[in-house]
């Protein structure tokens, strides 16, 4: 299994993403480890364009587009970084969070409601 070093102050990994590594080619899970050998490493490379941004607005989860198609999900709160999972783009767009913020439901007046 490829192991991060760990424990940093301030910078957690969590262990499914180290597992998760493991399921990737040799390239990939190379520049992956290089963005994750450290908070000081993760921190570059996401200040570095296209960057990353929350998921939803206003959560607390934040993506960050790591190599090819891969996505790296994190959390940062008050500065304490956990890198939370990878998963690959197509994955994210299928099941993560719509683009719309409402749903259209049709609209049933209130007589026809659930009978009490």
């Amino acid at each position: 299994m490829t192991t991060i070093e760990q424990p940093v102050a301030n910078f957690t990994i969590q262990k499914k993403v180290s597992i998760g590594l493991d399921a990737l080619d040799s390239e990939t899970k190379r520049e992956v480890s290089r963005i994750l050998k450290s908070r000081e490493a993760f921190l570059a490379h996401v200040s570095e364009p296209p960057g990353s941004h929350q998921l939803v607005p206003g959560s607390r989860f934040w993506e960050f587009q790591g190599p090819g198609d891969l996505r790296i999900l994190y959390t940062n709160d008050q500065g304490n970084i956990t890198i939370m999972a990878l998963m690959l783009r197509q994955v994210l767009e299928e099941f993560g969070p719509s683009q719309r913020s409402t749903v259209d439901l049709p609209h049933v007046p209130d007589s026809q409601g659930i009978p009490g």
